[in-house]
């Protein structure tokens, strides 16, 4: 899937806040996805990067669903 975001984000190398950030991206940019993970208060969407993968918070959750989003997904 795509998402258009509508705040400024970090990428980073996992689904983690304390994960090295790779680059900023910024509201109105859309990325592609193709898959999410819940972890540490997030929904993370994750993309391909560079033969790896690359992670950037969606929104936040709690017990497990997203309560919150930070974009609109297309």
């Amino acid at each position: 899937g795509y998402v258009r975001l509508n705040t400024t984000s970090k990428l980073r190398s996992n689904a983690s806040t304390s994960s090295r950030m790779i680059s900023t991206l910024y509201s109105g940019q859309a990325i592609k996805f193709d898959a999410y993970k819940i972890s540490g208060g997030y929904v993370w969407l994750r993309q391909k990067s560079d033969g790896g993968y690359a992670y950037i918070a969606s929104g936040e959750a709690r017990n497990g669903k997203r309560v919150s989003t930070w974009g609109t997904v297309f």
